[in-house]
This record gives structure tokens, sequence and C-alpha cells, in this order.
């Protein structure tokens, strides 16, 4: 989508690992310029901030210290790529079944030998039965469950069924839910005041 891959453009800037090899395999780049109308490059402190995001969601996966990993929406991230590293963590990214596919595909290309524990399961976050159904597939115990950027981009009650979602997994399984998608509207309107680029990317990304 779109987003993903104004998203995979920005996070192309930073030290994430995989990111850039991610970017550049889908020409994240191009959309990137359509959207902003330029390229990325433009958006470096925003950059900073998708760091930040990404590393803090990382850190509070190293303090829970579980070994099944489901992250909702994954879209382009490469959280799955470097996580899967570990053998024994077990990673399930889920998404829409088209930008599933694109990312499967992508991750298929580049590496050179198939993890075992990186997986993928076709799901809508909104739906109780996709997501409880998919952390069937975890068999270690707890479930950490993750997403970044998919609460904005949503309404207020698909948020709330993406909620109402994650707490019946954890009922049944335990774990944690990691998201760092808490943002005000007033926190973004008071970004766009600060840094008026940011008008089309929030746009892109959620429902400001």
């Amino acid at each position: 989508s779109p987003t993903a891959l104004l998203v995979a453009s920005i996070r192309a800037l930073t030290g994430i690992p995989y990111a850039l090899e991610i970017a550049e395999a889908c020409k994240a780049g191009d959309t990137a310029r359509e959207i902003i109308g330029g390229d990325a490059t433009g958006l470096g402190w925003m950059a900073a901030v998708v760091e930040q995001r990404h590393r803090s969601v990382d850190e509070a996966l190293r303090q829970w210290g579980g070994w099944d990993i489901m992250e909702l929406a994954a879209g382009l991230s490469p959280r799955g790529l470097a996580w899967s590293e570990r053998p024994r963590i077990t990673y399930l990214e889920t998404d829409l079944t088209r930008m599933l596919s694109k990312k499967r595909n992508l991750v298929r290309e580049m590496l050179t030998a198939k993890r075992k524990n990186l997986c993928w399961c076709c799901v809508d976050a909104t739906l109780d039965a996709d997501v409880r159904g998919a952390a069937t597939l975890l068999e270690h115990g707890p479930i950490a469950v993750v997403n970044e950027g998919l609460l904005p981009y949503l309404s207020f009650d698909e948020q709330a069924a993406v909620a109402r979602n994650v707490h019946h997994v954890l009922a049944e399984h335990d774990g944690v839910w990691i998201t760092p998608d808490v943002m005000t509207r007033g926190q973004m309107e008071a970004m766009v005041r600060e840094h008026p680029s940011m008008a089309s990317v929030l746009a892109a990304v959620s429902r400001f």
C-alpha cells in the first residue's frame, strides 16, 4: 500500500536493521516522492521519530522476554526479519492478503535460506476470528502482540475492535500488547504547526 511504502522510505533513513534493504527492494522512494512531492530525505527529523518508536517496541520485547511474537498489520516492517534471527523466537507476521503476499515474496527474495521461525498469516486485525485464529499458530506459551502504525489509520470503532480482539488473545494465551500507536489529534496538530511538511504524511498514514 502507499502508506506502507511511504513509511518504508522514511525508515530507510534510520539505522533499523533491514530497513534500507526492504525500501530498496520495493522501490519505496518512488511512492514517497508521489505523496510528499519529493524524496524522504527532507523528513530526516521524522526518521528520528520512526526509529525511536521502532526501538522502543524492540526494547519492550526484550524486557518481556518471551518467545512468541505476533505482529498485526506488519506491512513492510523489518522487525520480523530482525527478531527471527534468534532461533528460539517464533515471529508471526499478519496483514491483509495483498500486503502479506507482497511482504512474503520480498522476504523470500532477500533471504538466502528459509527461516522456519518466521511465519505469515492473513489477518484482518478488526476481526476477532482472524486474530484469535492466528494466535493458535504460536505454541510456546505467552504471546507478545505488537502493532506499530495501525491504530491511527483506523476509526474509533475499528480501534475498539482491535483492542477487544487483542484482549481475547491475551485472555486465552497470556502475554502482553506492545504498541506505540498513542497520539491525540491535538498532538498531531501541534506536529503540523511545527513541521508543515508533516500534513501530507499524516494524511497518508492516519485519519488526520
